[in-house]
């Protein structure tokens, strides 16, 4: 989320970045950025990043959880 954050902010693909930081995890994520549209913006780029993750540990029943991570940055930087 802090990659995407930091793209946004500067104005980068989101998505690449996000996938970039978690390249061979093997996680499919949902991103909605908000903020930094435009070089003259000044709503803060914020990036959540949601994923569905399955916990397989012995004995214990969990199933599978939504995972979510949301990071802000000021944009320019």
């Amino acid at each position: 989320a802090r990659e995407g954050a930091r793209a946004r902010a500067l104005q980068q693909n989101v998505t690449t970045a996000v996938n970039g930081a978690i390249s061979g995890t093997g996680l499919v994520v949902g991103i909605t950025p908000t903020g930094c549209a435009t070089a003259t913006d000044t709503a803060p780029a914020r990036v959540r990043v949601t994923t569905t993750y399955t916990f397989s540990i012995p004995f214990v029943t969990l199933g599978a959880r939504t995972l979510a991570a949301e990071a802000e940055m000021r944009c320019g930087l």
